[in-house]
């Protein structure tokens, strides 16, 4: 793609990163928040499908096949695109094989002069 000349590089997939750290399984069984989060996505599951190359969930307090058997219905299509991680020994190297260090925040391996535009929760 050309910008005023010049060359650019066309960003056409994303990755979520969404991490459960300080939740535990009542929460992600409140009745309301399954409804808040089975409408979001029903809304939003095939723009979100387009855009997220993977979703990866870390410190899931739950076992991954969990997503698979019932999640299907709150995250549609996006479903086969989460992957699910618990311990902090299997999504660290994932994440820094999949993101370059200096873009991943320390708190998740990356480095220690990464600076956030926003962080949630």
């Amino acid at each position: 793609m050309m910008s005023n000349g010049t060359v650019t590089k066309n960003i056409t997939q994303g990755l979520a990163i969404l991490d459960s750290d300080k939740f535990d399984l009542s929460q992600f069984t409140h009745g309301p928040t399954l409804m808040f989060l089975s409408n979001t996505f029903r809304t939003y599951a095939y723009l979100l499908d387009a855009a997220l190359s993977k979703v990866i969930l870390i410190n899931a307090p739950f076992p991954a096949d969990f997503v698979t058997k019932f999640a299907a219905g709150i995250f549609g299509p996006l479903v086969k695109k989460i992957e699910v991680y618990g311990r902090r020994n299997k999504w660290e190297p994932l994440l820094k094989k999949l993101i370059p260090d200096k873009s991943l925040p320390a708190w998740y391996g990356g480095s220690k002069d990464f600076k956030p535009v926003k962080v949630y929760g």
